[in-house]
């Protein structure tokens, strides 16, 4: 241990590469690290960004607004973008293996295959493009004819709701009969289980409240239906049979929500889908457990400790030493020949100190090291290492992290490129490529 290094180790482990961070970025990272049979540590700090995300995978937003995007084009406006470190043909091929794995999204794909951009339907009523969304998230517009009757559930008990707003949107854009129907979830609850009502529920139904209230009823949705069955079918029936397309708020369930949508669907004789989110909810942690699933079964390479933060870096000649604090200043070591930086930007603060053993005589072997300007992004074999003193091991960044390294990008052009799930998906396919590579 470094003597200049003045710290309490508690806890000492041993991996290959060292994930900080627990959001998208950090374990979709850790899924490709098992894939590639690394023994992986993943240390978190708490929540993230990634419980923000609202159902759709964005890629890169059209330049000319039209579907599809056009990588090169927006490489030789952005010169500076971290995306300057893959091409096209990457990206192609870290979004197939993305969505190969992740069944629970829905990609987009061209006439020649190849992922591209399409739209889905905003919480707003507008169109929204996006090159993947959860894939109960409704983007079938074609079906918005004539003889199409949408119904847009809107549940009493939430106040946000936007379910009018979609309404409008979609009777200014498109053909047929567009309805939002008023359903009492309390009236269904108690249908379905008369002893969930207690005080507590009562005042406050929360999504996540809803969502495992479906889960655990899943084979139990007939009290719903009978609810809506006479709100879609009060018509005259007509000689044309039209096409019924029911769309509710994203809440419905969190394990098994196609399977409840799709028996609603079935006893129903209609089309079911869920709108995108408008605010934070349980779509976000939908996808978190299918990264979490995926990372459970690799158990056995797949290390995770929560509630610690990033504190020191130490450079060894195998690699590093990283030095981990939680709340009650107990220290943690975990030596790995690989560091991944996957903490986003929002929840990063300040700067940590990184280390080099075996520094020159009479040289100041502490540095402190401020995120947005003294890391440089690891993606290509061209790299270079952060410091030029490291010969061997390697720091790389995914997720928004990569805007840590690339002063000229802020938080506010990834938001206005649309590259969210872009950074979660490409640098870690990058890595991944790179450290195969290398090992």
């Amino acid at each position: 241990m470094n003597q200049n290094l003045n710290t309490s180790i508690t806890i000492e482990k041993d991996c290959e590469v060292c994930i900080i961070g627990d959001g998208f970025a950090g374990l979709n990272t850790a899924r490709l690290m098992a894939k590639g049979n690394f023994k992986t540590n993943i240390v978190s700090l708490g929540t993230g960004a990634s419980n923000f995300w609202l159902g759709s995978v964005n890629i890169l937003k059209s330049i000319d607004n039209s579907k599809g995007f056009n990588f090169n084009s927006f490489i030789k406006n952005n010169p500076k973008h971290p995306f300057q470190f893959t091409n096209s043909e990457l990206i192609q091929e870290a979004l197939k293996e993305f969505y190969s794995e992740m069944s629970e999204l829905t990609p987009f794909r061209d006439e020649d295959s190849k992922f591209t951009n399409r739209y889905i339907l905003s919480p707003f009523g507008t169109m929204k493009q996006t090159n993947g969304k959860w894939s109960s998230i409704f983007s079938d517009f074609e079906n918005l004819k004539e003889n199409v009757e949408v119904y847009l559930v809107d549940f009493k008990e939430f106040d946000l709701s936007s379910m009018n707003l979609v309404a409008k949107g979609l009777m200014e854009k498109f053909t047929g009969d567009y309805q939002v129907i008023e359903v009492s979830l309390k009236e269904v609850f108690e249908k379905i289980s008369p002893n969930f009502f207690t005080k507590s529920y009562s005042a406050f139904l929360s999504p996540k409240m809803v969502a495992n209230f479906f889960d655990s009823n899943k084979e139990n949705m007939d009290p719903l239906i009978d609810i809506i069955r006479p709100l879609i079918y009060k018509k005259e029936p007509t000689t044309i049979d039209p096409i019924r397309i029911i769309l509710f708020p994203p809440i419905m369930g969190l394990l098994h929500n196609d399977l409840i949508l799709k028996n609603i669907s079935l006893k129903l004789d209609c089309q079911t889908y869920e709108l995108i989110s408008l605010t934070p909810s349980i779509i976000a942690e939908r996808l978190n457990l299918s990264f979490k699933k995926r990372i459970d079964d690799k158990d056995s390479l797949i290390k995770v400790d929560k509630g610690y933060a990033l504190k020191t870096l130490i450079k060894t000649v195998e690699g590093f030493n990283c030095v981990f604090e939680n709340k009650k200043h107990e220290d943690m070591m975990i030596h790995s020949k690989y560091v991944i930086i996957a903490c986003g930007t929002i929840f990063t603060e300040g700067q940590f100190k990184l280390v080099i053993e075996n520094s020159p005589p009479n040289e100041n072997n502490v540095q402190d090291l401020t995120l947005s300007k003294n890391f440089e992004l690891i993606c290509t074999e061209d790299s270079k290492d952060v410091t030029s003193c490291m010969d061997t091991g390697k720091i790389f960044a995914a997720g928004s992290s990569i805007f840590l390294f690339s002063p000229e990008i802020t938080d506010d052009d990834e938001i206005l490129n649309e590259t969210g799930m872009g950074t979660v998906i490409i640098p870690a396919y990058q890595i991944f490529k790179e450290l195969a590579k290398i090992e």
